[in-house]
């Protein structure tokens, strides 16, 4: 499996190392360390030049002591660790990369949302997150009283589509077995339940959608049992998919949300309305936005 990991040496970057190192895995993982350095955009006159050099150099050197701080914390770490390195817009150099290596996976830090962050929604993991074709992890930083030795504890947000199909199958990939207690989240959205049909009751149907989509989720998590992974089901009604989601993971507290993406449009990508970005920018939770290749 191929890893792209995006640090800029700063403390959420390394807790993007760390939950690496968590990740558990039937093969060696090919993990690229990737670090971008921003270039000023002045206008080069004999005064800037050699500033501008000096600039450049300075942050080549910080960028390998990043990289030499995170290949030290990975050490023991089945992979093969290698320091790629480029100039330009830190969130589209990353895409670009991801693409040119043809990465699985790409993990990057988050520094936490605050309100004004989740208004400007400008950071560069929802960057990634956003322009990516690939599965993308932001890992968001864990509790002061968080045991890293601890079993990992994962909600699956499963609603029977491809998509979800298609994230459960990348999740079995890993050797989770040892290592986590899984929770298939299935979310059945009102409307789906109060749709009537001609001279129909709408909720006549209730209990019967409410019971489907909870065998379909115990058969996601009786598929997952089979891998010997501790996995139990819920499936509740709320009006906002996305935002029971939230709600429901911010009380339960798992260190990853794991979702399935349908892609995004330009047009989409503009009006960014999808349950995999909401639940991005909203929740406090690591979230891996597995995308189908």
């Amino acid at each position: 499996m191929k890893v792209l990991l995006a640090i800029d040496g700063s403390e959420s970057a390394m807790e993007a190392a760390k939950f690496i190192r968590r990740l558990p895995h039937r093969d060696p993982i090919i993990l690229s360390v990737l670090t971008v350095t921003a270039l000023p955009d002045v206008p080069m006159t004999a005064t800037t030049d050699l500033w501008y050099s000096k600039y450049v150099a300075g942050q080549k050197v910080l960028n390998e002591q990043a990289f030499s701080d995170v290949a030290a914390l990975l050490q023991g770490l089945d992979a093969t660790v290698q320091h790629l390195s480029k100039q330009g817009h830190a969130g589209h150099s990353i895409v670009t990369m991801a693409e040119e290596t043809q990465t699985d996976l790409i993990v990057v830090g988050s520094k936490g949302h605050t309100q004004v962050d989740r208004i400007l929604i400008g950071s560069t993991s929802d960057f990634v997150a956003t322009h990516s074709s690939k599965s993308v992890l932001v890992v968001r930083p864990s509790s002061p009283s968080h045991d890293p030795e601890a079993m990992l504890k994962i909600t699956i947000a499963y609603d029977e589509s491809k998509y979800s199909e298609a994230a459960i199958h990348q999740f079995s990939k890993f050797q989770w077995a040892k290592s986590s207690e899984v929770e298939v989240l299935t979310i059945v959205p009102r409307h789906r339940i109060a749709e009537p049909g001609f001279f129909e009751n709408p909720f006549d149907k209730h209990e019967a959608i409410i019971h489907n989509a909870t065998l379909a989720a115990e058969s996601a998590s009786r598929n997952l049992r089979k891998q010997l992974i501790h996995a139990t089901t819920n499936a509740i009604e709320a009006d906002h998919v996305a935002e029971k989601i939230v709600e429901w993971t911010d009380r339960s507290k798992p260190d990853l949300i794991v979702l399935g993406d349908r892609g995004r449009s330009g047009i989409a990508r503009m009006l960014l309305g999808s349950v995999s970005q909401y639940v991005l920018r909203h929740s406090t939770r690591s979230v891996w936005i597995a995308r189908n290749h």
